[in-house]
């Protein structure tokens, strides 16, 4: 069930996995702002899923995005996040591109056009996820 999404860019210059953590936080801080309590958050950043899930995550930039992402989801106990490859998460791959293409954050309430025929393939082929 689609219930909404949103786009936004971080400005900053950030390594690879900074910037994957970094989002992940926007997301957590999102999601927690709204009010939603069972939220399961997919990442094909396997080092940044890693990381959440390691008791130390070192004195660095990215250890310090990682311990606020820490942070939220010890507070919010339903939330959690698993790593899946890219090529299952296409739906988030196509909004992150999409998001480049805003000067400022959206947020839908209904799928955008650039995720939904992925919805739409999700809706009819679930056993393929």
């Amino acid at each position: 069930m689609f219930l909404r999404c949103r786009t936004c860019v971080i400005v900053g210059v950030f390594s690879v996995k900074e910037g994957e953590a970094m989002s992940l936080l926007e997301a957590l801080s999102w999601v927690r702002r709204l009010g939603l309590k069972k939220v399961y958050f997919e990442l094909d950043a396997k080092v940044v899923v890693e990381a959440i899930k390691s008791s130390d995550v070192g004195i660095s930039e990215f250890g310090s995005i990682v311990q606020s992402c820490k942070d939220i989801i010890r507070c919010e106990h339903e939330f959690s996040t698993s790593f899946i490859r890219r090529q299952a998460n296409e739906c988030a791959h196509a909004l992150a591109k999409a998001s480049c293409s805003y000067a400022s954050p959206m947020v839908w309430s209904e799928p955008p056009d650039c995720v939904t025929s992925f919805l739409s393939h999700y809706c009819n082929n679930p056993s393929h996820y």
